[in-house]
């Protein structure tokens, strides 16, 4: 049990994601021996490319994976590139621009509110291939049985939720919207109790099964358990649905990488999901390929920051980063 407030937020563990989990990790462990090689190539030839990536796109992954599988995507990224690369983690949005208008870090690796923010204050960071997971646009809904009385969020009011542990930072400043429209400054004071079971299954099991009235759930996920578990999909409704979220996006400071070496990086991360290895790891961060940026991009991401301005803090049901499945 970890957080502060009224609500007590509560982690478990689910066995099948920590099995998945070893699974992929010995992946990353075979990726970093197939392609140890072809790094060593690709370190001959120029300085190493540096890509961070921000911590908050790993929630609910052990800290000791998140940091195997870092060199073997890297790897990844040198195999399909040719380029030296070397990837670290920062701990937010903010950190992460802050290394790259700097010059400590070549590009990074952002969640899509997160770039919105930064480029608000950093017009230079353009985006150069979005990171997908399952959808080019993001978004989370309320969700509650088909036959509850519930209507709204008001409804819940001293009640209990369950949001995921490795829910990204959409759906909690959704939730955190969502409770502020309700006339409360604070989701976990607004609750009696937060659950964050280990995934959205999970979530929306407990719902079904009347242990919880409501889960807020990030609509790729709904999507998936309506496809996996129609019968028991069909007793619950969606009570809300937030805006459209930008996606995770690759991000470069404008001057910074000469024209070649974005080009050449981008043509070979288009292609990481091509090969199993590069699938593995992609599941492991939860993405689920590259892609070129579309037009309506940068659109989003000035439209989503006019609803959610950065406030100089994360939502308070949005628990550090080091606190994981299993730690507690």
């Amino acid at each position: 049990m970890f957080g502060t407030g009224n609500a007590p937020v509560r982690v478990d563990e689910s066995q099948e994601r920590s099995k998945s989990m070893r699974n992929l990790a010995t992946a990353a462990i075979v990726a970093f021996c197939t392609l140890g090689q072809t790094g060593q190539a690709a370190s001959e030839r120029q300085p190493p490319l540096k890509i961070g990536i921000v911590k908050t796109l790993f929630r609910g992954m052990p800290e000791n994976l998140v940091r195997a599988s870092l060199r073997p995507f890297a790897l990844v990224a040198e195999a399909q590139t040719g380029l030296q690369v070397e990837m670290t983690t920062e701990s937010s949005g903010m950190e992460l621009a802050r290394s790259i208008e700097s010059g400590e870090l070549d590009l990074g690796i952002f969640q899509g509110i997160e770039f919105a923010w930064a480029r608000a204050r950093d017009p230079n960071l353009q985006p150069l291939m979005v990171a997908t997971y399952g959808s080019l646009e993001l978004g989370s809904c309320l969700i509650a049985r088909s036959d509850s009385k519930l209507k709204s969020i008001e409804n819940l009011a001293g009640g209990s939720l369950a949001i995921p542990i490795d829910s990204r930072l959409h759906c909690h400043l959704y939730l955190e919207r969502l409770v502020a429209r309700s006339g409360a400054d604070d989701a976990k004071r607004f609750f009696k109790d937060v659950r964050m079971p280990a995934n959205a299954e999970e979530a929306l099991d407990d719902v079904v099964d009347h242990s919880r009235p409501a889960a807020l759930i990030d609509k790729v996920a709904w999507a998936c358990y309506q496809r996996l578990k129609p019968s028991r999909a069909a007793e619950l409704k969606v009570i809300s649905e937030s805006e459209s979220f930008p996606a995770s996006v690759v991000v470069f400071r404008s001057g910074r990488v000469s024209t070649p070496t974005l080009e050449l990086l981008q043509k070979g991360m288009l292609k990481a999901d091509k090969q199993p290895l590069g699938r593995q790891l992609l599941t492991l961060w939860k993405l689920t390929g590259f892609i070129e940026v579309p037009r309506n991009y940068l659109p989003i991401t000035e439209s989503i920051i006019r609803t959610y301005p950065w406030t100089g803090r994360l939502p308070s049901t949005y628990p550090d980063t080091s606190l994981q499945v299993g730690t507690r």
